[in-house]
């Protein structure tokens, strides 16, 4: 049975930090959070013929990667549900097509036309990176895509279950099947299918729901607690980085977001990582493009006497080639997707 429209949440309660700012049109720290996630995993991939690619868990960033996407994407849906009694479908998937594939298949066809080894062609043009990842380690430069495949498939069921299910049932049924996903995925790293476990959709998508489920407790009216705004929460989330089970970690990644839209911290919401954050998409995308075509040849003719100055020179040639893509590819389609808000709708640039 259809879930009947609720009751949108009264803007009485300012007291609420969290629910104030994500009301906001665009979100305090979210760019902030984009752009540091989207750096730890480009500075992972640029340094992983040392050791050093360790200290930046990628992984972990991927994460948070899932766990923002649940929150807003979620947030932004049950806002529509509100003022309309539905979801309007089409132009759900007309969004989500125009804020990711114009970038992503600019990229592909780049890779396409220029490189002759490029493995995962056909699994990345379909968004079936995640399982090529999962049965096979030939991944040349879009294997960064297997993301991007778990969260086209969680999407593709999402709206579906958010307008046709009963918001209690299908909280009760988030809250079982993140369980149930974490149980399962510790079972395949046990049997000795870890990396199945690393990339495919099965065993990743209990982040994304993690801020879903955020999201619609939020909006049924729980109050976020005042300790969640406490600056124990981020120290405590870098120290099990390197220090507990992923499931440990992926519950504090969401604290820590939850603590970030609260505080607004100014780490978070400077020039520097919101410019960040504004390309972290085209970043992901292109940086393991940038490195073969540009700073390859570069390496040439130049000597770089430490690892370090080879780090800086990639990410400098990657943000040049991202904020390329973004203005010239990204930033055009992106006006264009905010055409397809409803007037009066809340809706968040980016997303």
């Amino acid at each position: 049975m259809a879930s009947p429209a609720l009751t949108p949440i009264p803007d009485t309660r300012v007291g609420n930090a969290f629910l104030v700012n994500l009301r906001k049109k665009e979100i305090p720290s979210l760019y902030g959070l984009r752009g540091i996630a989207a750096l730890a995993v480009i500075c992972s991939h640029y340094s992983s013929d040392t050791n050093v690619w360790r200290i930046f868990v990628a992984g972990y960033a991927v994460s948070m990667f899932f766990i923002l996407s649940g929150l807003l994407i979620t947030w932004l849906l049950l806002k529509e549900h509100d003022a309309t009694g539905t979801i309007n479908f089409k132009q759900f998937y007309a969004r989500r097509s125009l804020r990711l594939f114009p970038a992503f298949y600019t990229v592909w066809a780049i890779c396409a036309l220029t490189l002759n080894w490029f493995p995962e062609k056909w699994a990345t043009f379909f968004y079936l990176q995640d399982y090529y990842a999962a049965f096979s380690r030939d991944s040349a430069v879009l294997g960064m895509a297997w993301s991007l495949g778990v969260e086209e498939k969680f999407y593709l069921l999402w709206p579906t279950l958010l307008r046709k299910i009963n918001r209690t049932r299908l909280i009760y049924g988030v809250i079982a099947t993140i369980a149930a996903d974490q149980i399962y995925r510790e079972c395949m790293v046990y049997t000795g299918h870890g990396i199945y476990a690393a990339f495919a959709f099965d065993t990743n998508w209990d982040c994304v729901l993690l801020g879903c489920l955020i999201a619609m407790l939020v909006h049924r009216g729980i109050q976020v607690p005042k300790w969640m705004g406490s600056p124990l929460i981020p120290v405590a989330t870098i120290v099990s980085l390197y220090t507990c089970n992923e499931i440990v970690v992926h519950y504090l990644l969401a604290l820590t977001l939850i603590w970030a839209v609260m505080k607004q911290p100014w780490i978070l919401n400077n020039r520097a990582v919101r410019y960040l954050g504004l390309i972290s998409y085209s970043l992901y995308l292109c940086h393991l493009l940038a490195e073969k075509m540009v700073w390859s040849p570069l390496l040439l003719q130049v000597h770089f006497p430490r690892w370090s100055f080879q780090l800086l020179s990639k990410v400098a040639v990657a943000l040049v080639c991202a904020s390329a893509l973004h203005y010239g590819i990204e930033r055009p389609f992106l006006k264009l997707k905010d055409r397809f808000h409803r007037k009066g709708q809340q809706y968040l640039p980016g997303n």
